[in-house]
């Protein structure tokens, strides 16, 4: 009977690795602008480069088929890989959902909590907002076999503001130490990877306050 339940789970396991998932980034909850401080508008570009059989897990990656679907690509977090390392499904952010998007928010937050005033298109002033651009580089999660599921990132800053001149950059990465890529690790491990690029750049930013 235990042969017969752990065969069904492993049986189930891999129908879920080759097939796509659709998970989402926790967002957190937006924080207030300050009362004072410099106005900034946030743009966020999404920069990764994917490849169809990259030779390293943490380098985005899309099937033949997909690979030249940007509306694909602006969604991609993750690729599924069986234990000797082939790509199986993929693993995309809900429609509607991009990874820039989600990040601008994260930013958003990240730069109020370092004493700047964030405005949106519509806002007073936000013609006059000193522009930053957000690039990402890199932002991906895989699963590594006997180590767990990991997420790199890196960002690129830049703008119009001594600290940003010519640029912060902010690498981080992640692992979450557990064993299976149910889509409740995918999304625990986007999620944290997020939450802790921003909060280095944070502290990057709080550096000139």
């Amino acid at each position: 009977m235990k042969v017969m339940l752990l065969a069904a789970m492993l049986i189930g396991l891999s129908a879920c690795a080759s097939s796509r998932s659709t998970v989402s980034i926790n967002t957190p909850e937006n924080i207030s602008n300050p009362a004072n401080g410099v106005q900034v508008a946030l743009t966020v570009v999404d920069e990764r480069k994917f490849e169809v059989d990259p030779g390293l897990p943490e380098i985005p990656s899309l099937s033949k088929d997909e690979h030249n679907d940007a509306s694909i690509k602006a969604r991609a977090i993750g690729r599924k890989r069986n234990e000797w390392g082939a790509a199986l499904g993929d693993v995309i952010l809900p429609e509607g959902h991009t990874v820039a998007g989600v990040m601008k928010g994260y930013m958003e937050n990240t730069f109020r909590e370092a004493g700047y005033v964030v405005l949106n298109e519509g806002d007073q002033g936000y013609g006059a907002a000193a522009p930053v651009t957000v690039h990402i580089i890199q932002y991906w999660c895989w699963l590594a076999m006997m180590k767990g599921m990991s997420n790199i990132s890196e960002i690129v800053v830049k703008g119009p503001i001594p600290i940003l001149e010519p640029a912060i950059v902010v690498q981080n990465e992640y692992t979450n130490v557990k064993m299976f890529a149910f889509d409740s690790v995918w999304q625990e491990t986007a999620t944290n990877g997020m939450k802790l690029l921003s909060e280095k750049l944070t502290i990057e930013l709080k550096k000139a306050q």
